[in-house]
């Protein structure tokens, strides 16, 4: 006797009230955001230590790479964003977002002690437009999508972990190394921003919803705000209490 079992799922909804990003821009899976350039390379090149026969094989054919990409889901940046940024041993710090729904902040130095300074490094939170829900309490480790980027290192983005059945916010934390010079950037909107790999090997089914101003921000409060010191920590314990 055979038995077929259906592969368990993992549903995201993804909510958004930004047009922009619901219809050009959507959260969608990994393997969409394979690169151009890699998608240039042959599969084989020939191999100069061996006769013209044998080949060497190329990064197109890198299990590591292709898994990658075959796992979890990316952010695209929702709107172009152009970022002034002081020399070293200055504050300056200056953000335009073309969308005018798009928003930025930045945490003090304080919070997260003497790492990353801010006369050397300056602190950008962008405010993502998305509302992700989980169906189950699994964990994402959110990565710079470094393959899709000419300057992997222009910006660095701090890898951590989100769980998405207990809370929802998927905003993007970068920093700048400030220079001799000071730096114009320029970020077009459409790059993959940010990897979310989840931490599970269930099927990964990606929904997207568009809501009203009023319905977005009715859904994105957050739940856990009910006290003042770690009110995240204290609500995802009552909340498995109650499941």
């Amino acid at each position: 006797m055979i038995f077929f079992f259906k592969k368990n799922k993992l549903i995201v909804d993804c909510f958004t009230c930004n047009k922009a990003a619901y219809e050009i821009f959507p959260v969608e899976h990994a393997k969409k955001f394979y690169p151009s350039w890699w998608k240039n390379i042959p599969p084989a090149l020939p191999n100069p230590k061996h006769s013209s026969d044998i080949t060497a094989p190329t990064l197109r054919g890198c299990t590591g790479f292709i898994d990658y990409y075959q796992t979890g889901m990316i952010i695209p940046l929702w709107t172009q964003i152009i970022i002034e940024i002081g020399s070293l041993g200055s504050t300056f710090l200056r953000v335009a977002m073309a969308n005018p729904q798009s928003d930025a902040e930045q945490h003090p130095e304080e919070q997260r002690g003497s790492f990353l300074p801010e006369k050397e490094y300056s602190h950008v939170k962008l405010t993502s437009p998305w509302h992700i829900e989980a169906n189950k309490a699994v964990p994402f480790i959110m990565l710079k999508p470094i393959w899709n980027f000419e300057k992997p290192d222009e910006f660095i983005l701090p890898p951590g972990s989100l769980n998405f059945y207990y809370q929802h916010a998927s905003n993007i934390n970068v920093f700048f190394k400030r220079e001799k010079n000071d730096q114009y950037l320029n970020l077009n909107a459409g790059i993959p921003m940010a990897h979310l790999v989840p931490q599970t090997q269930e099927e990964l089914v990606i929904k997207h919803h568009f809501l009203s101003i009023r319905e977005y921000e009715q859904r994105a409060m957050p739940p856990f705000k009910f006290t003042w010191i770690n009110s995240y920590k204290k609500y995802v314990s009552f909340k498995k209490k109650r499941d």
